[in-house]
């Protein structure tokens, strides 16, 4: 399927002052091989409260759990919202990462719909991905948005998690070479073809899988903050032993692996570093704690989410001091119990324009 428009529009950055903004509500979700969202409850109301006193957003949706909606659209009625409220009951969601099975904006309208088949699933959980697959396309629907397909609806689609893309509204994405792994059906040059036809995509790059992250995600160590500056994460100078931070061999080497990710990109770009804390040392899904690249930004609006650390502030003030017109809003409540689910702010939200 060859979309024609593409080739003439370049994609919608997400600097851009987005019309709306989708979150899931956790409560009642099925317990998926990722999370258990009953511990999220409270974070997501002090999230909803956060973005309703702070931004310009024209809708909020809320993709919810039929049996779920009564209890949500007493919360929100008590907030009294200034901009329209939107609930999608779907009986299929079983997850909160909005943004990997959501489709990808493009523009006027237009979304273009990837497989949500997380490589990072075993093959008897591959039903909540199914199901999840689903709620986006139904997603996009329920919001009125015209779709397209990678390639194809159903399993020969390309298969792509929404925090694998990242672009900078000039025709440059990035994502890393977990889209190759995954789509082993498809050459190289194939790929990059789709991507162009699709999204009028002209220069896709291509960046390894950070040591350790399952999810193969590119928005937890890469983000544009315009056309020519990409925020890349760091690590803290020095090792600290406790604190289930991860051995110090595997710190070194994730270090340096994010330096060389920086070397590479400021031969494109000019490269701001955010510093995040040394990973931990999860026995089940690796946590995203003390992440700070992975934030929602919603036009010049970014929050941050905070986790009682040292790098809390310095994240902030490099925010401030790159970009003193923008505001920031730190996000404290429980992100703690997000973050060590694998994923923060970005992952479980999506924007539309």
């Amino acid at each position: 399927m060859i979309n024609i428009y593409a080739m003439a529009q370049n994609i919608i950055p997400e600097w851009q002052d987005p019309k709306g903004l989708v979150l899931v509500y956790p409560k009642n979700l099925p317990k998926d091989p990722t999370q258990d969202p009953s511990v999220l409850e409270q974070f997501y109301e002090e999230l909803i409260k956060s973005i309703l006193a702070s931004t310009k957003l024209q809708k909020l949706t809320l993709v919810v759990r039929p049996n779920a909606k009564t209890e949500l659209e007493k919360f929100m009625s008590s907030l009294n919202p200034v901009i329209p409220i939107r609930f999608f009951e779907t009986a299929n969601i079983q997850g909160i990462w909005a943004r990997d099975f959501s489709p990808i904006y493009y523009y006027n309208g237009s979304v273009c719909k990837a497989l949500y088949n997380p490589s990072y699933f075993e093959e008897k959980d591959m039903k909540y991905a199914n199901l999840d697959d689903s709620v986006g396309i139904g997603l996009a629907n329920f919001l009125n948005l015209k779709t397209t397909f990678f390639v194809q609806s159903g399993k020969n689609n390309l298969i792509l998690d929404g925090g694998n893309f990242i672009n900078n509204g000039q025709g440059t994405a990035i994502v890393t070479n977990r889209v190759i792994a995954d789509n082993e059906t498809f050459s190289i040059d194939e790929i990059r073809q789709i991507f162009k036809t699709q999204l009028g995509i002209s220069n896709l790059i291509f960046l390894p899988v950070e040591p350790g992250d399952e999810t193969g995600h590119i928005d937890g160590m890469v983000r544009f903050a315009n056309e020519k500056t990409v925020f890349v994460a760091s690590y803290p100078d020095n090792y600290e032993i406790g604190n289930n931070n991860i051995k110090e061999e595997d710190y070194k080497i994730s270090k340096q692996f994010l330096d060389n990710i920086a070397d590479t990109l400021s031969k494109m770009f000019e490269v701001i570093r955010i510093e995040n804390a040394i990973p931990k040392d999860n026995t089940e899904f690796p946590s995203a704690f003390g992440n700070y690249i992975n934030f929602l930004r919603i036009g010049n609006t970014i929050y941050l989410p905070n986790y009682g650390l040292i790098q809390d502030n310095k994240a902030k003030e490099t925010f401030k001091k790159h970009f003193p017109n923008w505001t920031v809003v730190l996000i404290t409540k429980d992100v703690d119990k997000l973050s060590n689910l694998g994923g923060v702010l970005n992952c479980i939200s999506w924007t539309y324009y």
